[in-house]
């Protein structure tokens, strides 16, 4: 089962070559999950159809015939051929040559009137492998009858027997991309209705139980404060077509659900795209919050506090293009996604009059904004780097960008970071790019117009939620107060090694544009100390040094040394799929 266990996460991604190429032309998984996995798993499938002392035969004599000599895979063919006495097109074709499918699925059954059984079976990917059905009455095996292949769907009869449930490939034998559709009972309403399973976190798939995966979680913001619930999902360590995360939470302070969903189907088309990935993401949390404090005491009134929601729908495609070769260490995606987003606002004109408080109300605003991304990832071990360049638009507005990052490795542990970042808008007036302009210092809360990220206090001025950081478009470390771009920017990044075998490293940023708001330097930098708590995830950026114009500017503003200290809070990096298949990998 360990052997089907690790081709099953080749196979089911698409990403399993086929058996007969030579062994550089594997890739470093594949050469461990198709050479010496799914060499057993198909050998297996082939004694479960030939029967073992025939196959035990035909071996015995393939070593005795060909020893010291240097046979071709034609010979083994010819071996088993002789021995199975029916021909194996069907298994060198398909399973030893290319990396076609199998997949039969039990469309229904039919109890006939002479007590035998007629099984309608459709042959989803067009395999033409033999199976066998097996038929049992209370986990006890009452027939196996194996069945030629055949294309599309036939209807298979079954002998007369006391049978309660029928199943293909009754010792799971058969490398078939998905065996959850190999079950029917023979009676009731619901024949293909299993019995629900329930796993915490995730568990190794069960073909005869319908499995969800629970996981209690919990999340907090200056807003909502503790929010408690539970995410239910179906990711499991191999990559389902359709896949699941929905996570319901309830906010204690507000006392209204918050929480996100995220849904998608995998296509893959075997073409010009490796998959095609159709889906949708969507979450809804407080981002600010009006005190009607001031007003009450003002007015002699007890109105509660405002609390403003936010809410996103964002249907996506994105499409992985085919790459080269499985070595080839290169990655490319499109995508796109069309932002949807529900914004409550304070509606004024009702609140207030010259002389009384009306209370707090809000209104909500619909806004659209479309993202076009391509994306480059070379995920080499020595001096990795990737690119994302990026369109962003309204019905009015138009922006685009490119960022890219290398990393120039020393060793394993040691490297420099430098990333360029180049952006500018196309189209739009200028109130609208005022919402949408390029940030010089990177995103705080309030700068995430397309509610991206997760934040500690998204609208606060003041405190540690008001330090988090997104490292995006110029990445200056260091807080530049009331600054963005209408025009263009562009900026460098750099990371030194670390220093020793501290988690400490060196960083200096630089960034121009447009001079629209900037003072008299034509360059803004800073430069000072990177602490890694989380790599990549948890950040600590603490400035040292920084252009004249930014001093000025955080003098006037009275932002202290502890204050100007940044840090990152990267949850959105967290992708539980992920984590549960790179913890395999990695063990």
């Amino acid at each position: 089962r360990e052997k089907e266990f690790v081709f099953a996460m080749s196979q089911r991604a698409h990403t399993d070559q086929a058996l007969n190429l030579k062994a550089p032309d594997f890739s470093s998984f594949n050469y461990g999950s198709i050479v010496y996995s799914k060499t057993p798993v198909v050998m297996a499938y082939l004694m479960d159809y030939m029967g073992e002392e025939n196959l035990d035969k035909a071996m015995r004599f393939y070593y005795e015939q060909f020893k010291f000599k240097h046979p071709s895979p034609e010979d083994f063919i010819k071996t088993l051929t002789y021995f199975n006495g029916k021909e194996l097109d069907w298994f060198s074709k398909h399973l030893l040559e290319s990396t076609d499918h199998i997949d039969y699925k039990i469309k229904s059954v039919k109890h006939n009137q002479d007590g035998s059984y007629s099984l309608k079976i459709k042959n989803k990917t067009g395999v033409l492998a033999p199976l066998n059905i097996y038929g049992s009455k209370k986990n006890k095996v009452v027939g196996v009858i194996w069945y030629n292949g055949f294309a599309k769907t036939k209807t298979l009869d079954f002998p007369p027997g006391d049978i309660d449930l029928f199943k293909i490939d009754g010792l799971d034998l058969m490398p078939e991309t998905n065996k959850k559709n190999n079950l029917i009972k023979t009676k009731g309403l619901f024949k293909k209705l299993k019995p629900l399973q329930l796993n915490l976190i995730t568990h190794l798939e069960n073909p005869r139980k319908s499995q969800i995966n629970f996981l209690p979680i919990g999340g907090v913001n200056f807003y909502n404060k503790l929010e408690l619930g539970v995410a239910l999902s179906n990711y499991n360590f191999y990559e389902n077509k359709f896949q699941y995360l929905i996570a319901p939470m309830f906010a204690f302070k507000t006392k209204t659900p918050v929480g996100f969903v995220h849904l998608n189907y995998n296509i893959y088309p075997n073409n010009y795209f490796q998959k095609i990935t159709l889906g949708v993401k969507a979450k809804s949390f407080a981002y600010d919050y009006f005190s009607s404090k001031i007003n009450n005491e003002k007015f002699g009134t007890q109105f509660k506090d405002l609390y403003l929601n936010y809410y996103k729908i964002a249907p996506y495609v994105q499409m992985e293009i085919k790459r080269k070769n499985a070595n080839d260490p290169i990655k490319q995606f499109l995508t796109y996604t069309a932002n949807n987003l529900f914004i409550d606002s304070l509606d004024y004109p009702k609140m207030n009059t010259a002389s009384s408080f009306n209370g707090a109300f809000k209104k909500n605003t619909y806004a659209f904004v479309g993202r076009l991304s391509y994306d480059l990832n070379n995920n080499r071990v020595i001096d990795p780097y990737n690119l994302r360049v990026e369109l962003q638009h309204t019905a009015s507005m138009a922006k685009v960008s490119a960022n890219y990052n290398y990393r120039f490795s020393l060793s394993k542990k040691y490297f420099f970071d430098i990333g360029f970042f180049a952006g500018s808008f196309i189209a739009g007036k200028e109130n609208e790019k005022s919402y949408y302009a390029f940030r010089p210092s990177g995103y705080s809360g309030s700068d995430d117009y397309l509610f991206d990220y997760s934040y500690l206090g998204r609208n606060e001025t003041n405190g540690l939620s008001a330090q988090q950081l997104i490292e995006k478009d110029g990445n200056l470390k260091v807080p530049v107060i009331g600054a963005r771009s209408y025009g263009w920017m562009a900026s460098v990044n750099l990371k030194s090694p670390k220093i020793f075998i501290l988690p400490i490293r060196v960083f200096f940023d630089a960034m121009a544009c447009d001079k629209k708001f900037l003072q008299k330097e034509n360059v803004l930098w800073d430069a000072g100390l990177n602490v890694s708590v989380f790599t990549g995830i948890v950040e600590v950026y603490i400035p040292l040094a920084y252009s004249t114009d930014i001093q000025k500017t955080l003098e006037l503003n009275q932002i202290n040394f502890v204050d100007r200290i940044r840090f990152t809070l990267n949850i959105h990096k967290l992708v539980p799929k992920d984590f549960i298949r790179n913890y395999i990998l990695e063990r």
